[in-house]
């Protein structure tokens, strides 16, 4: 079950983001449920953060990686680190918005069915167990409300925003009077924006998915615990089929958005993982350190991520289909209940996917989490025998 805790996450993201501009995907606190921005009108400060500042910076990033990787620049390492990092961020930031921009609608829908079947359980006693999840994930949206006014003020004062590096290594542009160093300083001001943009982004997405998740493992637990009546009454049977049909059709209608949502936070998962832990294990006596801070504190923030959001996903696949069997063997006592039996055979488990433009990389099934780890530790110890020359 969604706890507590896990809604006040939600909660307090509404909170310490309501200053921003309107999103076409957002918490409503009052009545506790996400709702859609429609209005053009109201997303045109969206649409420039996202589809035009954005861009731009992962411009300024991907030509300073390509023109270093041909030979024409020679930046530092610690420059060539920090826009590796920089430029898939935004990358992230592009791809998830657009995914959730052409999905805005069903996925609305989507959670709001999943908020209506909390509101139709009979609301249970709170226990005094510690619960993890939404500890982790309220910790997840106050350190991203913080991170922008932070992070900012140290890349723009260290010199490892975008903008600046395009200009100096790229334009090697000089500021000869007061007027251009003021004009450049605005430009680079406006990094703040996009920054912004993007540590909201994230903790809404990953609050969102978990909280899709547990409703949906405590709705199949719920099945479950009453698997018995299935053979006392075929109208309780037809009732439990019929509801494990209904989480089906939800998360069919939620795919486009969850499956490619998935994937891309697995692909650049893995990236940003070996990013940040090669920089706070590697580049500790380069990066200047107020802002070295950031790298630790994020690469222990995607680990523990990645340990939450994957065991549950596959838990969702483990759990229907030991649910399917106890079904099938409930059934096979009873001689009436064929039509039933025809039913269960079509069932089959639910499972998210990782799926791009229609093509499925890869399934939230048992052994993808060791493969996925194993990705990860062998990447960053590949990174970490590299050799680091920092002139």
């Amino acid at each position: 079950m969604a706890s507590p805790l896990v809604w006040k996450s939600l909660d307090n993201f509404a909170t310490l983001f309501h200053y921003c501009w309107p999103c076409p995907f957002h918490w409503d606190k009052a009545n506790g449920r996400f709702t859609s921005t429609r209005s053009p009108i109201l997303l045109i400060p969206w649409t420039i953060v996202v589809f035009q500042m954005t861009p731009i910076l992962s411009v300024f990033c991907t030509s300073i990686i390509l023109l270093t990787i041909y030979g024409t620049i020679s930046p530092p390492l610690t420059s060539l680190f920090m826009c590796s990092i920089i430029n898939t961020l935004l990358f992230l930031s592009i791809s998830i918005e657009l995914v959730w921009y052409l999905h805005n609608e069903p996925t609305k829908v989507c959670f709001g069915y999943l908020i209506q079947i909390v509101k139709r359980e009979p609301k249970r006693e709170q226990t005094k167990k510690i619960d993890p999840i939404g500890i982790f994930l309220n910790i997840t949206v106050a350190m991203f409300a913080v991170y922008p006014y932070f992070l900012i003020p140290f890349l723009l004062y260290f010199e490892f925003d975008p903008t600046f590096m395009f200009a100096k290594y790229v334009l090697s542009l000089t500021l000869n009077t007061s007027l251009d160093q003021i004009l450049f300083n605005t430009v680079r001001l406006l990094q703040f924006l996009v920054a912004l943009q993007i540590c909201r982004l994230f903790p809404l997405l990953v609050c969102t998915l978990m909280f899709g998740v547990l409703i949906i493992l405590d709705t199949v637990k719920t099945l479950d615990m009453w698997v018995v009546l299935i053979k006392f009454s075929q109208n309780k049977a037809a009732a439990q089929i019929r509801r494990y049909i209904e989480l089906t059709l939800v998360m069919q209608v939620c795919a486009g958005f969850s499956d490619a949502s998935i994937a891309i936070l697995m692909g650049l998962g893995l990236i940003l993982c070996v990013l940040f832990n090669f920089v706070t294990l590697k580049l500790y006596n380069i990066i200047p350190m107020p802002l070295y801070l950031y790298f630790p504190s994020v690469a222990i923030i995607i680990p523990f991520i990645i340990d939450t959001l994957l065991p549950l996903g596959i838990r969702v696949n483990e759990k229907t289909a030991r649910l399917k069997t106890k079904w099938g063997k409930q059934l096979d006592l009873c001689s009436d209940r064929k039509y039933l039996q025809r039913r269960l055979r079509a069932i089959k488990p639910l499972r998210f996917d990782c799926r791009v433009a229609g093509y499925n990389l890869l399934q939230l099934v048992k052994p993808t989490k060791a493969w996925f780890y194993m990705q990860i530790m062998n990447y960053t110890i590949s990174a970490l025998l590299f050799k680091t020359n920092p002139s």
